[in-house]
Parts: structure tokens; C-alpha cells; sequence
């Protein structure tokens, strides 16, 4: 029987210098069903050098996408999947390394199974300069396996980005959603575990597969900007998504930061921005004791508030 095709999808944007590291590992992979799809964001650098040179090496292996326009990472994600065929897609950073074994590794947990939607691994995070291993994924976050999109939700995220195997046929049509730029791969999986339904389940393979790259000021920038696409994906769901139980989660969440923060403006002894965000976090319809006790105590004289907050605090 013929081992289903597995498509890479990797993006890149000036990442040049790293190209042919990236490359070799996703080609030279020991599953001989196999595309590499490489989409160029109309990177400055000589990127589009690199990548042609792959292809005229691997013409019946690459797919590469180049003399295109900038658009972002999210947009050119999709640009790359349109070019993508496989039964399964698995992505990769622009950046980052497989380890020889993984494709095979996943596909065969991916069709010991028709439920399985969604796979990820541990990697290693590693010091570009030095090569040398900062750390494995697993020992900052837990790998999760559930069995819905509702199970993948409450978890948060659930893999690196670059260890994912993804089952094609359950893919949102248009791909990743545009509306959130950079992070937009954790909504991705709740779009498709939500296609999916009862074969929506997802998990790991055990063992560290791939090298997770990092180099010089990207990993603030990544952070903030991974935070901020987490949050706008968690407001897509909370108004968009069909499952009420998704819905009332978010709804639940936000309600908790509004108080918290609602509450640390109160103890600070700014009545006004503390009133505003806990009257949110009731609109939530989310009426715990405590979000409604705050806000009363908000609307009473500053020197009462204190005096009740010295109370609270001493019980």
C-alpha cells in the first residue's frame, strides 16, 4: 500500500542564512511520499537565491513559491498551503530543523488511527550562535491530547507550531484566519478539531523531532506579538464559534482578567478604572461573589474602600 503524501509547509522571510539547514532537513526526510512547499515573503535578502538553488537539486521534491509580494506571515501561510496536496500537512519555521525520522514517525501515529486530526512532538529550543540546547519544550509546557476542539480550547496551547501534523481533509477552506497576523496557528487548530468533530482528537509522538531556532532580538518580539494574537484569537472564538460551550468559556476567562485587573486598580486606590472593568467583568453574566462585591465597594467613598480593603486583607 502507498504511504499517504505528506506536504511541509514552510514559510520564510529573510531567513536566508538559515535556508539551507531548514531545507535539507524537510528534503533529505526518509518518507518518500513527500513535498516541501516554501513560500518567500519577498524577502530582501537572497532568500529567492537559496530556495532555487533547492529546487533545480529537488525539482520533483520542492515546490517553491518566490517572486511574490510581502504579505505577512499569516497571508503567506495560506499562500503556501493553496500549493500544498497531501493527505497531511506539517508545518515548519523558516528557521527551524526536522530531525531525520520525524514524517515517518507522525504519519504512523497519524493513520494508526482515522480520529487522529491533529499531532505534535517536544523539540528542542537552541542558541543560533552556539548550536547549543537551551531547553526542551516539555520542560516549560505540557504536551496535550484530548479529543474535540473544546478539550484543545481549555488546554491553551498545545504543541509548538513547527512539530505539527495536521489531517488535510479537516482544514478550514480558507486556511488560517487573516485577521490575526503573526500567531494565527492555535486558531487554526481549534478550526480544525471544530471540523472534525467526533475525529477531532489530537496528541504526540514521543521523542524530540525538530529544533526550535532562536536568534537575536526575536524572542521578545515573538512573545509580545504571540500574546497579542492569543488574545484576538480567544475574542474571534468567544463571539464566533458555534460550540456555546467555547463561547461561555471565553466569556468566563475575560471575565476573570476584568476582574483581577479591576481589582488591582482598586487596592492602588483608582476608583473609576477599577468600577469600569469589574462593571465588565459582570457583563459577562458571570456573577460570582467576588467580581460583585468589588464593584459595590468601587462605588463607596475612597477612605471606606481602604478601610474595607484592610479588613479583607487581615481575614
Amino acid at each position: 500500500m502507498t504511504a499517504p503524501l505528506v506536504s511541509i509547509l514552510i514559510p520564510a522571510y529573510n531567513q536566508a542564512q538559515f535556508l539551507p539547514e531548514t531545507l535539507s532537513s524537510a528534503l533529505e526526510q526518509d518518507y518518500d511520499n513527500l513535498e516541501v512547499v516554501i513560500a518567500d515573503d519577498g524577502s530582501r535578502d537572497n532568500s529567492a537565491e537559496v530556495i532555487n538553488d533547492f529546487a533545480r537539486r529537488y525539482p520533483k521534491r520542492l515546490i517553491p513559491i518566490i517572486g511574490q509580494n510581502n504579505v505577512g506571515v499569516t497571508k503567506n501561510y495560506n499562500r503556501a498551503l493553496k500549493h500544498c496536496h497531501g493527505k497531511y500537512v506539517a508545518l515548519q519555521g523558516g528557521d527551524d530543523v526536522l530531525l531525520p525520522g520525524k514524517i515517518t514517525a507522525q504519519v504512523a501515529w497519524m493513520e494508526a488511527d482515522a480520529r487522529r486530526a491533529l499531532c505534535g512532538h517536544d523539540v528542542e529550543v537552541f542558541d543560533s550562535n552556539t548550536g547549543q540546547t537551551l531547553y526542551r519544550w516539555t520542560e516549560r509546557i505540557a504536551m496535550r491530547q484530548g479529543q474535540n476542539a473544546y478539550d484543545a480550547v481549555v488546554f491553551g496551547h498545545l504543541m509548538p507550531g513547527t512539530s505539527t501534523m495536521m489531517r488535510a481533509c479537516y482544514l478550514p477552506r480558507e486556511g488560517c484566519d487573516e485577521r490575526i497576523p503573526i500567531a494565527s496557528d492555535w486558531k487554526l487548530w481549534i478550526d480544525l478539531l471544530t471540523n472534525a468533530g467526533e475525529n477531532g482528537h489530537f496528541g504526540w509522538i514521543d521523542g524530540v523531532w525538530a529544533r526550535y531556532r532562536v536568534w537575536g532580538g526575536q524572542v521578545t518580539k515573538r512573545k509580545l506579538s504571540f500574546q497579542k494574537d492569543l488574545m484576538k484569537s480567544a475574542q474571534l472564538l468567544m463571539t464566533e464559534s458555534a460550540d456555546p460551550r467555547i463561547r461561555r468559556f471565553y466569556r468566563i476567562e475575560r471575565a476573570k482578567r476584568q476582574f483581577e485587573r479591576g481589582y488591582y486598580f482598586l487596592c492602588q486606590g483608582d476608583a473609576a478604572r477599577a468600577r469600569h472593568l469589574l462593571a465588565a467583568s459582570l457583563h459577562s453574566e458571570i456573577y460570582a461573589p467576588k467580581p460583585v462585591l468589588a464593584f459595590g465597594a468601587s462605588c463607596l467613598p475612597a477612605g471606606l474602600i481602604g478601610r474595607l480593603l484592610r479588613v479583607y486583607r487581615s481575614n
